[in-house]
């Protein structure tokens, strides 16, 4: 195994961390590749390259541990921070961002403390970040910044998820210019869209929404080029559509949590699907085709929706 060549190698131990099904826990993950780093020569820099490519700093202890590399060995393309309260641990972490190179998707979870401690908003101006495609913040607090630097990265393709969070820089949204954005409100935050700053400004570049939370009504005219629509389950879509302004451009697609099963959505007695139907049938009369194809990866269900072409629909108004 040793003498084979160093691609094949990483290919083969990159199947080993394969994890569609999210079997694979961190530290297991963790585990296997510090442990194939030690079998031969040839295999410690194949796992160790494996071992940057997705960091995962759950706690102060992990952050200061990464803390002690002044560079970065290789490129990492995602980071995961969770649980971290401490101020000094939020700053630590701010080093270590900054040292390292390629950082494609950041996820942020249960960082900082109200009125205690939280990240400066500067954390999104580091070079480090300039390549950064994919954000997700849940339940981060964030120091007030009445001027925040302006972010680094401006990509043309941009995936920002906002759970519960506090005091989010004001330039985030105007810089980042999401194309797709996911809304989680959990029911104790209560919040609704006025909390995010300048969403009605960026609303127009959206092309997937996602809303899941049964009371999070954004005026979804403002959203002229959504082609997709999330939804956290299909009861609460047919209401929304239902009490909603009818949207100026005709979705492509609509996806819905819920199970991952056809046959579950199909079953008369949990009227998951057939309202919806209606109430999508309701709303458009040009939708002509209605494709339902089950996200098992996503749990869920995704619906692509068909629309008669404008031309067609004036021949047939016509006649």
């Amino acid at each position: 195994m040793d003498r084979l060549p160093p691609e094949l190698l990483h290919n083969i131990l990159e199947l080993g961390v394969d994890d569609d099904d999210d079997s694979l826990s961190i530290r297991e993950r963790c585990h296997f590749l510090r442990a194939t780093s030690l079998v031969a020569r040839a295999w410690r820099r194949p796992s160790q390259r494996l071992l940057w490519k997705e960091m995962y700093l759950d706690g102060p202890k992990a952050v200061l541990m990464a803390e002690r590399f002044e560079k970065a060995m290789f490129p990492t393309s995602e980071v995961h921070f969770f649980e971290c309260y401490e101020q000094k641990h939020l700053d630590a972490l701010v080093t270590v961002l900054s040292r390292l190179k390629g950082v494609v998707a950041l996820r942020f979870k249960h960082v900082g403390l109200w009125k205690r401690s939280g990240l400066h908003p500067s954390v999104f101006a580091m070079p480090s970040l300039a390549g950064l495609q994919s954000l997700e913040l849940q339940e981060v607090y964030f120091n007030p910044s009445t001027d925040p630097p302006k972010p680094s990265f401006t990509p043309s393709n941009f995936h920002l998820t906002l759970h519960h969070f506090e005091d989010l820089p004001s330039n985030l949204l105007t810089t980042a210019r999401p194309t797709q954005l996911d809304i989680w409100f959990p029911p104790p935050f209560g919040a609704t869209h006025e909390d995010i700053p300048n969403l009605a400004a960026i609303a127009g570049n959206v092309e997937e929404l996602g809303l899941y939370a049964e009371f999070s009504f954004v005026p979804m005219e403002a959203f002229t080029g959504l082609k997709c629509l999330g939804m956290a389950s299909s009861r609460f879509l047919t209401d929304y559509l239902a009490s909603s302004v009818v949207l100026s451009v005709p979705l492509e697609g609509i996806y819905i949590k819920g199970p991952s099963s056809l046959a579950e959505w199909q079953r008369p007695d949990k009227h998951l699907l057939y309202p919806l139907i209606n109430a999508l049938r309701r709303d458009d009369p040009k939708l002509v085709e209605l494709e339902m194809i089950v996200c098992a990866k996503r749990e869920g269900l995704m619906l692509h929706l068909a629309f008669e072409e404008e031309e067609a629909l004036a021949e047939g108004q016509e006649e």
